[in-house]
């Protein structure tokens, strides 16, 4: 994790390089340049960029999806990735895919860091 800081103030925590792009320039006061900088890329021919993330998103302290936030309190109730498919009538391997990506932004190895996690930050709500 790398922490950012801006003359005025505010400092933001980066848990991803998807958050430099996203998080970042908006609490630096940035947004108009970002804005620009799209336009002169698409412009350019470049038509994949990153989007921003919906405002549920930005609202979570890490930066979870509603999605991920459902996954991660299965997996705090101890169900394997299999069970969690099954009960959100998805693939396994969707949830595999879901679960690497909560671990990553939660910075965590394990699915009891993660548990702890969910419990600390008070996502049982």
């Amino acid at each position: 994790m790398n922490s950012l800081a801006s003359a005025n103030g505010p400092s933001i925590t980066l848990n991803s390089p998807r958050d430099s792009w996203t998080r970042a320039p908006a609490a630096l006061g940035a947004r108009p340049a970002v804005t620009h900088l799209r336009r002169r890329l698409r412009e350019l021919g470049v038509v994949r960029m990153p989007r921003r993330p919906n405002v549920t998103t930005r609202r979570n302290p890490v930066g979870l999806t509603v999605r991920q936030i459902e996954i991660l309190g299965l997996l705090a109730q101890g169900l394997s990735n299999a069970e969690i498919a099954e009960r959100l009538v998805v693939s396994t391997r969707t949830i595999d895919h879901h679960v690497a990506a909560v671990f990553q932004r939660l910075d965590v190895h394990s699915r009891r860091d993660a548990a702890a996690m969910f419990d600390s930050l008070g996502l049982a709500d």
